[in-house]
């Protein structure tokens, strides 16, 4: 199966997820800026809460909730992706291999306009583009990379265990309270920043944080890290499918 098909399958699948709606891939746009929004009257407006070294509230959490969504939307699509194109998988010439990654470009594109959006909000807001925002381009594909590997696991698991689906929203809903999307990492005692460096969302947040607020990258050091858990992931997922693909139509 070619890129070209693997797109064209995503463009299909985010229409499908929107058909029949008058608003359609605008809604894809609402929870994240809802979410941030609430957020932010929450923290700012309720608590108080002071800016995160001199940058508004509002913006840092918007440029940290953006990757978030693309993982959580990624794991979340690739998780189903065999059920929900079982027609597909049952047929012996379709490559079903290629399904958590049509849902994770799926994820990729709509999280591309928000990220967009909030680029545009950025530059209104008094920060001036530079070479080293483009480092939020290598933490896009590194996103992407992370949400394929630990994406196709899940999706292989759900095949042989339905719960699997409910248990990844549980798991990701707990997983965004123990990232710093919303809450300071600096405010952690020391005793529990191993949460964060042995946590890839967070890193893939905080990359993101210092590519889009200071223009800048992560040390190779915390990079290494990410880097760790991701080719795990993606060797553990490449040996599984290998393994399982030929019975993949059988308990579907």
């Amino acid at each position: 199966m070619s890129w070209s098909t693997i797109f064209a399958l995503a463009v299909h699948d985010i229409k499908a997820k929107y058909a029949g709606s008058a608003l359609g891939m605008l809604w894809e746009l609402a929870e994240p800026l809802v979410t941030a929004g609430i957020y932010w009257f929450v923290y700012t407006v309720a608590l108080r809460g002071d800016a995160v070294d001199d940058i508004p509230y509002a913006l840092w959490l918007m440029v940290g909730i953006a990757p978030w969504f693309f993982l959580s939307g990624g794991l979340n699509g690739a998780a189903v992706c065999f059920h929900d194109y079982r027609f597909l998988v049952r047929k012996t010439k379709f490559h079903a291999e290629f399904l958590p990654a049509v849902r994770v470009c799926s994820a990729a594109l709509s999280h591309g306009v928000f990220l967009f959006l909030v680029y545009l909000i950025l530059c209104f807001s008094g920060f001036r583009p530079c070479l080293g925002q483009l480092w939020m381009l290598y933490w896009f594909l590194a996103g992407a990379a992370m949400s394929l590997g630990l994406g196709t696991i899940l999706a292989l698991w759900c095949v042989y265990l339905k719960d699997v689906a409910y248990a990844v929203k549980v798991l990701i809903q707990l997983g965004f309270w123990i990232t710093p999307v919303f809450w300071n990492p600096a405010a952690l005692p020391e005793s529990f920043r191993w949460i964060i460096v042995w946590n890839p969302a967070a890193i893939l947040v905080q990359g993101y944080r210092e590519a889009l607020l200071y223009g800048r990258n992560l040390t190779w050091q915390i990079q290494g890290m990410f880097w760790i858990v991701t080719v795990v992931c993606g060797a553990v997922a490449w040996l599984l499918m290998k393994k399982c693909r030929p019975f993949l139509a059988d308990h579907l």
